[in-house]
């Protein structure tokens, strides 16, 4: 599996170049892809996986707060995203501490964090059959 780190701060066209030209199965970050409305589109259609770091794009000033974090944006429009913790020692936090932070902060449905949680699974690079073991414990745990 192949994963490209782009789209924290950069511009929108490297993750051109790492879905074009490296055949990628994930981009770690991606939150510069609301820039480009193809891009978004693309990301979409694929649903390739983004590998969001809310602490990190705070600490790195890629977002002011947590309230201006456009995680919730991207969501909404449907492309496969997950909460992460980029260096949880530097960056101030594991997920959970990622996930405290943007429920706080931003709009989130408790629909939204089933699909942040479940993405994170689907989008894992275990195997099949125990992606399918975890999302049924999730749905366990929440009947």
């Amino acid at each position: 599996k192949l994963v490209a780190h782009a789209g924290e701060e950069a511009d929108f066209v490297v993750y051109l170049r790492s879905l074009d030209l490296l055949e990628i199965n994930r981009i770690d970050h991606g939150v510069q892809s609301i820039k480009s409305a193809a891009l978004m589109q693309r990301l979409k259609d694929e649903q390739m996986p983004l590998t969001v770091c809310p602490n990190s794009n705070i600490e790195l000033k890629v977002f002011e707060s947590y309230k201006e974090h456009n995680i919730k944006e991207l969501l909404d429009y449907g492309l496969n995203i997950t909460v992460n913790s980029d260096d949880p020692a530097y960056f101030k936090g594991y997920i959970n501490q990622n996930f405290i932070n943007i429920c706080e902060n931003l709009p989130l449905t408790e629909d939204d964090i089933i699909t942040l949680v479940k993405n994170s699974f689907r989008s894992s690079f275990i195997d099949d059959e125990l992606k399918e073991a975890y999302l049924a414990k999730v749905d366990l745990a929440l009947q």
